[in-house]
């Protein structure tokens, strides 16, 4: 394994591009298989807005492990973040967000027009998740010369993992200062288009997929899930 390239990578805070975001995906965010005209060109509207407003971040810090500790002292309690990292000697912690912007943007739509504002609130979520993606991708890429492998994103939250512990996490890798991101009292990110996440990294291709809506503490209260959808996680 070659350290340099990893201790060169261990903590890094920047500012980039966005990424496209995929129309299937905001028809995902929105309950729809398909859009007609009208709905076409508002989706087609608003990711052109998202784009032109949005501001995307990301902070990360790649931990080893020993057991399931990790030198930023995150605890990492629960059966389902265990199983992910089973096989890891490394973690990396990660926090992205689109920025405020885009929070002011939404307030602005919600006085002005409901229907713009829903398409506008499930472009950001399609954006934030290919920004997600996107960082996760080119991580995976550098990874793999190194025959070396990364698993799902995993988010608190998500299964058992108890989505307080945000606070910790955000204050352990300096979100605020870094990115301008916090947490608020009630453990929501603000901005509100911003995730956290940890991404586990073995020497062996994770076995199984850890996510869906049976890993999810807001599975049976999630107004998403009672209209038969899903938030994509």
């Amino acid at each position: 394994m070659d350290e340099s390239f990893f201790c060169k990578e261990r903590k890094m805070s920047m500012e980039r591009l966005m990424p496209d975001i995929p129309f299937d995906e905001v028809l995902h965010y929105l309950g729809c298989k398909e859009a007609d005209e009208h709905l076409t060109n508002q989706i087609q509207t608003q990711i052109k807005r998202v784009k032109e407003l949005a501001k995307p971040k990301v902070v990360y810090h790649i931990s080893t492990i020993h057991g399931y500790d990790n030198d930023l002292k995150i605890p990492l309690h629960g059966k389902d973040i265990r199983e992910l990292l089973k096989t890891c000697d490394q973690v990396i912690f990660m926090a992205a967000t689109l920025g405020t912007a885009i929070d002011v943007e939404a307030k602005r739509l919600s006085l002005k027009d409901m229907g713009d504002m829903l398409v506008f609130d499930a472009v950001c979520n399609a954006g934030i998740e290919a920004f997600a993606n996107d960082f996760q991708e080119e991580l995976a890429q550098k990874y793999a010369k190194q025959h070396r492998y990364l698993t799902d994103r995993f988010s608190c939250g998500y299964g058992d993992l108890r989505i307080d512990i945000q606070k910790t996490f955000c204050e352990r890798l300096d979100t605020k200062r870094k990115i301008g991101l916090f947490v608020n009292e009630s453990s929501l990110l603000i901005p509100l288009k911003s995730i956290t996440a940890m991404i586990g990294i073995s020497d062996k291709k994770q076995e199984k997929r850890i996510s869906g809506c049976a890993y999810c503490d807001l599975k049976d209260t999630c107004e998403l899930r009672k209209r038969g959808n899903r938030c994509g996680a």
